[in-house]
């Protein structure tokens, strides 16, 4: 066993999960309604933590991680740049390779929890609802819930942005309308 002292984070984050992965009672086996995981908890992580694990693919190191979903980071051009493998790379641009992902998902017995993206709302209000169209349509086709955005003041006064926020928030919502999935 390590001392705390020379506890580096790679050692951390799999002991970590180890032992949450240890203390959840997690129930094996599919839900027959659809492809992902039955299990009453999903333990998940950033993708960014899976490439210090130093594993041949983000599957494996999850699975290093003991960890059953992950959030994914989603570009504008609809990549996920932090999702790894060395044969390819993953994007929602186009059925193709959304369906891809969820048959790698699928084979490893894994599942997204959320995507992330990183917005700029005040900055380009068309392109990142377009953008957030694209990631609703495929988190639909991933039964992917949730969605991570950021809604932070990039270049509009402090003052002037609640106001602004409401209103694309409100944009945002109606693409989301009728859906399951949260932002």
């Amino acid at each position: 066993m390590k001392s705390p002292r020379n506890l580096n984070r790679r050692h951390f984050l799999k002991g970590a999960a180890g032992l949450l992965f240890c203390t959840s009672t997690l129930a094996q086996g599919k839900n027959s309604q659809s492809s992902a995981p039955s299990r009453p908890w999903i333990l998940s992580c950033r993708d960014t933590l899976l490439k210090e694990m130093k594993q041949l693919d983000s599957w494996s190191a999850m699975k290093e991680l003991g960890v059953t979903g992950v959030e994914v980071e989603v570009n504008p051009d609809m990549g996920c740049p932090v999702l790894y493998h060395p044969n390819k790379k993953y994007s929602l641009d186009t059925d193709l390779n959304i369906k891809v992902l969820k048959d790698d998902l699928q084979k490893n017995d894994l599942v997204i929890t959320s995507f992330l993206m990183h917005n700029r709302l005040d900055e380009r209000l068309e392109q990142e609802i377009e953008w957030i169209k694209k990631l609703v349509a495929a988190a639909k086709k991933l039964a992917v819930k949730v969605i991570r955005i950021d809604v932070v003041p990039r270049s509009i006064k402090q003052q002037e942005f609640l106001p602004f926020a409401i209103k694309a928030c409100t944009k945002l919502c109606e693409i989301a309308e009728g859906t399951q999935i949260h932002y």
